[in-house]
């Protein structure tokens, strides 16, 4: 993997310093009990920034990697009067602030940077999304929550797709350390995994009733579910089509390891998503092998750990209701009912966290907690407003047509694409089945959004490499 280093501009270093020493003194300000925090941003930060000499392009793929483990001490924050200062929050920040610097250093205003049809929508998102805030306001719900998953979910994803865009224009080979650091992310998940389970004692049952607590690095199964639907197509490229032997053996790891977790998910979402993508890797001859090889290890890890195919039956067939349905899904169904008819009660969105007030407003079972729809687009209309998750419709939509006409190029990487679109496509359907808002909040006040991070940074990969594409026509 060659992570580039080139130098940066002189001015980039001393500002960037004097930003970091500023963010520094205000976090020595506001620290209290959590220990995690000096690692997260007193020892990641800095050494990261000496390991890589200040190379932005490392720092960010070094966040790639990284994503589970920051995700998963999201809990660990610092609370600034009532909002939450959580460790990816501040990594993040820095990373934005260095982008920043780096641009306003090196601007030429002779230079035109003219934006294309997906990066303006993403700032259609972002203005309508604020909408939502003031007219959350006339809502009792608590508006810590509703600016803190505006800042995760939306300020925090689309800057970090123009960060994307911004470091592949200056080097296009990022495109496949991207690929890579994905990639190793998975063993990061792994390790936490392995800290959680060892805790459950690897017990079936305790998995399963704490799925809610624990995701390898993402809070919840729930949420692990959206992030193993996004780069499972991926691993399966790097497997197929890299001319390295060791990234192909790291990337048959790194398979293994993502259905060994994605089994242990315990999610119909997952399920149901994966093996759609599964058939669809079907239709790719070379591919055929190593959809058996999933097959075999789902069988192998079923029948070495016990009751492991009682519990899936459970979850698809037990606990039904008197209408064919279990309970989860008749809550489902009655979640998208509610959002469905607020969409046009309150069009400019309720905030985020408030589906809650709407489901205690207008559900026949207010007792039971459900704090979003549990639908991806319902729960981006209910939270920002329907002309926000139109917006958002229509960029994956964009990224789809975009991702079938570079499939379709002379460019080497035009297989890349195909396993995108299969990418996007797990992650729609697991969003229309499951959720997949772009921030979810655990515990009530720690936000995660390391899935939509990833969504946001392969929406920038499409976007670039097809205006890449248009430019290279015209000449």
């Amino acid at each position: 993997m060659n992570f580039t280093n080139k130098n940066n501009s002189p001015l980039f270093i001393p500002i960037l310093t004097g930003l970091y020493c500023a963010l520094m003194l205000g976090i020595i300000y506001l620290f209290n009990r959590n220990a995690i925090y000096v690692l997260a941003v007193f020892l990641i930060l800095p050494l990261g920034l000496l390991k890589f000499k200040f190379n932005i392009k490392n720092y960010y793929l070094l966040y790639i990697i990284t994503t589970p483990f920051i995700q998963h001490f999201s809990f660990n924050g610092i609370y600034a009067g009532d909002f939450v200062i959580t460790p990816h929050m501040v990594i993040q920040l820095f990373l934005f602030l260095m982008i920043l610097v780096k641009y306003f250093s090196e601007y030429d205003p002779s230079r035109k940077h003219p934006l294309g049809i997906m990066e303006k929508l993403m700032i259609v998102m972002i203005m309508f999304s604020i909408l939502s805030l003031f007219f959350g306001y006339s809502l009792p719900e608590n508006n810590v929550k509703r600016w803190l998953l505006f800042y995760t979910g939306i300020f925090e994803t689309t800057s970090f797709y123009f960060i994307t865009l911004y470091l592949l224009k200056d080097d296009e080979e990022l495109v496949h350390n991207i690929l890579y650091a994905l990639m190793l992310s998975v063993f990061f998940s792994g390790i936490i995994a392995y800290i959680e389970l060892n805790i459950l004692g690897f017990n079936f049952i305790k998995i399963f009733l704490s799925r809610m607590r624990y995701g390898f690095g993402f809070h919840n199964t729930n949420l692990y579910g959206i992030y193993s639907a996004l780069i499972f197509p991926i691993i399966v490229y790097l497997i197929f089509n890299h001319k390295s032997k060791s990234v192909r053996v790291i990337s048959i790891l790194s398979f293994i390891l993502l259905t060994f977790l994605s089994v242990f998910c315990f999610n119909r979402g997952t399920f149901i998503a994966m093996i759609l993508q599964l058939i669809l890797l079907l239709f790719y001859t070379r591919d055929r092998k190593l959809v058996g090889l999933f097959l075999g290890v789902c069988v192998a890890v079923a029948i070495y750990f016990n009751n492991l195919l009682i519990f899936y039956v459970f979850r698809f067939v037990g606990n039904q209701t008197q209408q064919g349905l279990d309970y989860s899904a008749l809550y489902r169904l009655e979640a998208w009912r509610i959002a469905f008819n607020s969409l046009f009660l309150y069009p400019f969105g309720v905030g985020g966290g408030g589906f809650q007030l709407l489901w205690i407003k207008y559900s026949y079972r207010p007792q039971i907690y459900l704090g979003t729809p549990h639908q991806l687009f319902l729960s981006i209309g209910i939270d920002y407003g329907i002309f926000t998750m139109l917006a958002f419709i229509i960029i994956l939509a964009y990224a789809f047509y975009y991702s079938y006409k570079l499939s379709k190029s002379s460019s080497p990487d035009s297989l890349l694409y195909k396993y995108l679109i299969i990418s996007l496509i797990g992650f729609v359907v697991y969003g229309m089945l499951t959720d997949g808002e772009l921030s979810h909040l655990s515990g009530f006040i720690a936000p995660n959004n390391g899935y939509a991070i990833i969504l946001f940074a392969i929406l920038a990969i499409i976007s670039f490499s097809y205006s890449k594409m248009h430019e290279d026509e015209k000449k």
